[in-house]
């Protein structure tokens, strides 16, 4: 094991070209090189849904929500309906066929909508393989889409497959509610026996019960 560290250690300081390498591998574990819309680099493959025409604002203007696929990692962009883009953010994805499925727009109070993102995280593994989905929460204060705030919400496990033909999906549901009978809505995300309820505070911050 010694004689090892030492091999390796010396490839490290070999060559500027390994370097190199290193900083660039870096730079895609630390999340430097996928900073939406701050990214200095252009992506060298992008990908996207067509633009989906939804009423955000409630105004009777109609904004855009577009899903995108860049150099593989997964995005959700808002435009305005003038096509300004409003808000571009990363989803986090944890292995193949990553894909934001779902959107829904509910309203939690008179001052606060939220988009409710269905994001499968993907699949690791082939047999066996684990594959989990989650919810982001974006929420929309005063309907004003420079009051942006995303939430990344709970997982639950979505598919399962193992040796032996052996393969099984579970449902999940996602409901919003008044639970509480304040006035506002909560969100709730239910999965295998497991009831989550969320509570909107102001500028994105959520509490759960």
């Amino acid at each position: 094991m010694g004689l090892l560290n030492c091999m390796l250690f010396a490839l490290l300081l070999s060559t500027s070209a390994f370097s190199q390498d290193e900083r660039f591998f870096r730079k895609i574990f630390t999340d430097e090189l996928s900073l939406g819309i701050a990214q200095t680099q252009p992506p060298k493959i992008e990908v996207s849904t067509p633009e989906y025409l939804v009423d955000i604002t409630r105004d009777g203007q109609m904004e855009r929500i577009i899903a995108l696929k860049r150099d593989g990692l997964d995005y959700i962009q808002i435009k305005d309906h003038f096509g300004r883009i409003k808000f571009d953010r990363k989803l986090a994805a944890k292995g193949v066929d990553s894909k934001l499925y779902k959107i829904q727009l509910k309203t939690i109070s008179a001052k606060v909508d939220v988009l409710l993102l269905h994001y499968y995280e993907g699949a690791v593994g082939d047999i066996p393989f684990d594959a989990t989905a989650r919810v982001y929460f974006l929420a929309i204060e005063n309907r004003n889409l420079d009051k942006l705030y995303l939430k990344k919400g709970p997982a639950f496990f979505m598919e399962k497959a193992r040796p032996g033909n052996q393969y099984s999906r579970r449902k999940y549901s996602v409901n919003v509610i008044d639970y509480n009978k304040d006035g506002h809505n909560e969100v709730s995300v239910t999965y295998n026996g497991i009831h989550r309820i969320f509570f909107y505070k102001t500028k994105g911050l959520w509490t759960k019960m």
